[in-house]
């Protein structure tokens, strides 16, 4: 672009942070001018969907969890909803060294929810079921600083319950290490059982269960495409990535881009935490210290595709998580084919394989052919077989993972604090008070209502 456009509020990230923040301003706010500004060419962030030989696919994520109500309420809003499906199956095996064993479905991320669902947990040995149950007669409850998942389940629960259940879920959905992550930050409902009650497993009773997962029929793109459709009058800029944010010549904000810039009473900033550093440091050189501090995790989704009755995948189930003692190249995987059935692979058998753990980079440091060849093997090795799938494609995320490490919740705080002496400057995204879907449109949707406000407040 050239030249200055001049609007009330800029939402800079054309995510699913960025995307909602557009379209409340446009859907609560009509009187606003608005402009979204994606670096990409495309909108949506690491909500892609894509397809191999005629099979549609995901390149990230490929539903939300329903529990949180607000994904669905933005569906309804923009005219999905009656689209929402569930996975057709839903259930894991832990790829333990003694073989695949099913996860038990009463537990909350790993940690059991009730007594049977300890006794009953196939990837514990009888020692290490007997020693989950320490939990109900441990002292509690827990006190002071935010502590390490690892070292808070490891004291209560036992090294298994650690290594076998919740270090393969933090691996499979964080890519994470839970020697480094918050308990606070990533596991809320056990910090809060672990705070409030003496036991956890008694502070999480009646909890568990399988989750409610949905997505779009046609695919999490649809999410965005609909969204994306809901901007009328939004003036939106794809491959335009921004440079800088600082104050504004006569007020607010200016945001230097290539050739140009934008002119905004309020801006929202939805870019992971490294990205917002950069273009903040100007004029906000506390918040941008404490933006690098949060690390992140490189991975990479493989998808591959099978022949009919080439693999034997076990009956129940949606997929594998593995557990980091392994020394797997895998993190997890969906039995895409069985998981979604109406993506179009027919009699053939798709494979999603993730990965990618915290403080490794091999998603980064291989090519797509030896992932390809290196995951086939080890799925495998995993259901028995030596066939070769016939399509294999990668799709890549450089530190594409926030890692909530201990403290976090404060790291983030003091973001805040610093950037409120810079009225109408807001943060939003998966990097900051959640990584979920729901998380996300939550933080731009409050991010968008804060920086309507401000606009109001500068007289605009």
């Amino acid at each position: 672009m050239t030249g200055v456009l001049d609007v009330d509020v800029a939402v800079v990230g054309g995510g699913i942070s960025g995307l909602t923040a557009a379209y409340t301003l446009r859907e609560r706010f009509p009187d606003r001018s608005v402009a979204l500004i994606e670096s990409a060419e495309r909108l949506g962030g690491k909500l892609h969907t894509t397809s191999i030989d005629g099979i549609r696919i995901e390149a990230g994520a490929d539903s939300f969890l329903a529990r949180d109500e607000i994904v669905v309420d933005l569906c309804k809003q923009i005219g999905i909803a009656e689209e929402l499906r569930a996975p057709a199956v839903f259930g894991a095996v832990v790829w333990t060294d003694a073989g695949p064993k099913r996860l038990p479905s009463g537990t909350v991320m790993g940690v059991p929810a009730s007594i049977g669902a300890a006794l009953g947990a196939e990837p514990l040995s009888l020692r290490g079921r007997l020693r989950a149950l320490g939990d109900l007669v441990l002292p509690g409850p827990l006190r002071g600083p935010d502590v390490a998942v690892g070292h808070f389940i490891r004291k209560r629960f036992g090294a298994e319950v650690l290594e076998r259940m919740v270090d393969p879920i933090l691996a499979g959905t964080r890519a994470g290490d839970a020697g480094t992550l918050s308990l606070a930050a990533c596991m809320p409902q056990i910090d809060l059982a672990a705070r409030t009650r003496r036991s956890v497993i008694a502070g999480l009773r009646g909890a568990g269960g399988p989750p409610p997962f949905l997505a779009p029929d046609k695919g999490m793109g649809r999410l965005v495409e609909a969204l994306s459709g809901a901007l009328d009058g939004t003036e939106v800029m794809t491959g335009a990535a921004v440079l800088e944010v600082r104050p504004g010549e006569r007020s607010g904000w200016r945001l230097a881009l290539e050739g140009g810039g934008v002119e905004a009473r309020s801006v929202v900033v939805a870019l992971p935490a490294g990205r917002a550093a950069e273009i903040l440091a100007g004029m906000a050189p506390d918040a941008a210290r404490e933006l690098r501090g949060i690390n992140h995790a490189s991975v990479a989704a493989v998808t591959l595709v099978y022949p009919s009755g080439a693999l034997s995948l076990p009956a129940g189930t949606s997929g594998f998580l593995v557990p980091s003692y392994t020394g797997r190249l895998l993190s997890a995987g969906t039995w895409w084919s069985l998981k979604w059935p109406g993506t179009g692979a027919g009699d053939r058998t798709v494979v999603r394989a993730f990965i990618g753990r915290a403080g490794q980079d091999v998603a980064l440091d291989e090519d797509d052919d030896e992932l390809i060849e290196r995951s086939a093997r080890e799925i495998g090795r995993l259901v028995g077989t030596t066939s070769s799938p016939q399509h294999g494609r990668v799709h890549r995320w450089p530190e594409g993972l926030p890692q909530y490490e201990v403290g976090h919740a404060d790291r983030v705080e003091r973001i805040g604090r610093s950037l409120r002496n810079h009225r109408g400057l807001l943060l939003a995204g998966a990097d900051y008070r959640g990584t979920g879907i729901p998380d996300c449109i939550r933080q731009g949707r409050e991010a968008a209502l804060a920086a309507a406000r401000a606009t109001v407040e500068s007289g605009a």
